[in-house]
């Protein structure tokens, strides 16, 4: 941003000092000139994409320049989740995400909004898989950087996986004419997690 500041007085030459003479102050003035920048981020939000579960993607949006702004916004999810809401109202759904328009954004302001997706299950997605979600703000005329008017976030998915082994101790099958009321079934369950995230349930 150092090209949108001007300083009137850069230095002052032959400045001397009698002792005893009190404080001289001198003043280099910044002016700041007006010009406009909008930016656009995605991060993820809690958890991450999951097989089976929900998560969300925290977006903001920034006025870095020197005056009000208005504009829209548009977020588009990878084509293997799906939109389950938006935190912010008044946003209008796409066939790949949804757009809104803001209002008198001010200097320096920040605003964000949360959306929650869904995850399919596995074999639909895969452990690994990579999710792209991309956001985008309206870039206003003469926006020093253009560069930070796009966002993209990409996300493996992460999860537990479970090689589970279940067996009964007669092997698979029971003769009904030795079975009686006072025999059991009795189950061996083992269970662990090679995947890439914790096991909630077992």
């Amino acid at each position: 941003y150092t090209a949108q500041y001007s300083v009137t007085t850069a230095s002052y030459n032959n400045v001397s000092y009698a002792a005893g003479s009190g404080v001289t102050v001198y003043y280099f003035p910044v002016t700041a000139l007006p010009y406009n920048d909008l930016e656009v981020g995605l991060y993820n939000f809690m958890a991450p994409p999951r097989p089976g579960f929900t998560f969300q993607n925290s977006l903001y949006y920034t006025n870095n320049g020197t005056q009000p702004m208005s504009g829209t916004l548009t977020f588009s999810h990878d084509s293997a989740v799906s939109l389950i809401s938006v935190s912010q109202m008044g946003t209008t759904p796409t066939a790949t995400g949804f757009t809104f328009d803001f209002t008198d954004l001010q200097p320096q302001e920040t605003r964000s909004m949360l959306v929650t997706m869904q995850v399919p299950t596995i074999p639909t997605v895969s452990l690994g898989q990579l999710l792209i979600n991309l956001a985008t703000i309206t870039t206003p005329d003469g926006d020093i950087i253009p560069e930070n008017n796009q966002s993209n976030l990409t996300q493996p998915i992460l999860g537990s996986f479970d090689p589970n082994d279940k067996t009964e101790s007669h092997g698979g099958k029971i003769v009904y004419a030795n079975f009686t009321a006072d025999d059991y079934l009795t189950y061996t369950i083992r269970f662990e997690n090679t995947g890439t995230y914790a096991a909630e349930n077992v």
